[in-house]
């Protein structure tokens, strides 16, 4: 009896985080979007037989607790989530520097939509050499994985500066953006279903950034 109730609630809770967290962007780090790994999947009501008042209380009495289980795990998950994205959060941040910011509101549009595009000749154009070999296998690697990192609607909220020099500043984002893989190999329909599962979400990243000879900033690194 003891194993029947431990499969029902490891199915449960494996239902309920089916869809997987898939984050991309520039920089590679995982997290913002919801897709699902099951192409026309669909889902109807389930029926049971009711034998008794006895028995129909213990179905209500399992399924409220496996209801309540189920939401304090997303509950205690989001708040792992927020303690994380705290400690991650740079500290001693100040207003950034009205000229670095003039540069880097364009080069960052330019490094998402490349980014967004796998548009690898301006992805090392804008990018130190060694930092674009790193994030060129990552984009490789995801090809040979069959799947294409989408940005859609970047939008910059907020801009601050890290400590830091004026060779080599560090740039504190807040932007937010729609963030999803699309598959060529699959069906316009789970394509579809993967944009339809994301949404508009909100990100803090730092951009270290190296500045040229020729006045130019380059990313030597993007923090996430």
């Amino acid at each position: 009896m003891k194993k029947w109730w431990v499969v029902v609630l490891w199915t449960c809770v494996l239902g309920l985080s089916a869809p997987t967290t898939a984050f991309g962007r520039a920089g590679g780090a995982t997290g913002s979007t919801t897709t699902g790994e099951t192409e026309g999947t669909t889902s109807s009501p389930s029926s049971y037989h009711q034998s008794g008042y006895y028995g129909y209380n213990n179905g209500q009495n399992l399924v409220s607790g496996l209801v309540i289980g189920a939401v304090a795990i997303f509950i205690g998950g989001s708040r792992l989530k927020k303690r994380a994205d705290q400690r991650n959060a740079p500290r001693d941040v100040y207003p950034i520097e009205p000229e670095i910011a003039r540069q880097f509101e364009p080069l960052f549009y330019r490094v998402e939509q490349a980014w967004s595009d796998g548009d690898q000749a301006t992805l090392a154009a804008l990018m130190t050499p060694r930092y674009f070999h790193e994030m060129k296998r990552l984009l490789d690697r995801w090809h040979a994985a069959g799947k294409i990192n989408r940005l859609e609607g970047m939008v910059i909220i907020n801009l601050e500066a890290a400590p830091s020099t004026k060779e080599t500043p560090h740039v504190v984002v807040t932007a937010q953006a729609r963030d999803y893989f699309e598959y060529p190999g699959k069906s316009p329909e789970y394509n579809r279903n993967q944009y339809d599962q994301t949404r508009l979400e909100r990100f803090v990243e730092v951009w270290e950034l190296q500045k040229q000879s020729d006045g130019r900033y380059l990313v030597a690194k993007i923090r996430q």
